[in-house]
């Protein structure tokens, strides 16, 4: 099981409660464990896809058997040195929405 790319939406670009975080919903179609979603670089492609640390990603397990939902923050971005403007993203628990 792995992240896929085309599970992560961005819906909403900065405006949570009027403040600079956005909102991802990750469909969870592999079935992913939480503790795999939040180990080091999950979201391979996320300095492409404009995530920063702080971001708010409502995770939802739709591939396994339970259908429950996390909501979980950005809290580190891993920058690729090749090729510019690459990079992973760490999720976490410690949600802070401000």
């Amino acid at each position: 099981m792995a992240y896929n790319s085309q599970d992560l939406a961005n819906v909403s670009a900065g405006d949570l409660v009027q403040s600079r975080q956005s909102v991802y919903h990750y469909y969870n179609s592999a079935g992913d464990s939480v503790a795999t979603i939040i180990g080091a670089g999950y979201v391979t492609d996320a300095i492409q896809r404009g995530l920063k640390v702080g971001d708010v990603v409502w995770v939802w397990n739709v591939g396994g058997t339970n259908s429950a939902v996390e909501i979980l923050t950005v809290s580190s971005l891993q920058v690729a040195q090749r090729p510019a403007g690459t990079g992973s993203a760490t999720l976490g628990k410690n949600v802070s929405i401000s």
